[in-house]
């Protein structure tokens, strides 16, 4: 799954553009982060244990609104 991920963690990714999200980029961001906890929670019945930046993953790096 790792070699999905090329964009890193959020963590990272936060920390290498320089300041925080805008508006926009934040409301994207939550919006699949909510969406993804709720998929698992509802449909897999799975708990999370573990939410943290680093362990939300980009897809490929670039801005927030394409990796979404």
């Amino acid at each position: 799954v790792m070699e999905l991920c090329a964009g890193g963690d959020l963590d990272k990714h936060m920390k290498g553009q320089g300041g925080p999200y805008s508006e926009h980029q934040a409301a994207i961001l939550m919006d699949q982060i909510l969406k993804a906890v709720s998929y698992l929670h509802d449909c897999k019945s799975i708990c999370h244990r573990d939410l943290k930046l680093q362990n939300f993953l980009f897809s490929r790096k670039a801005p927030v609104e394409n990796n979404v």
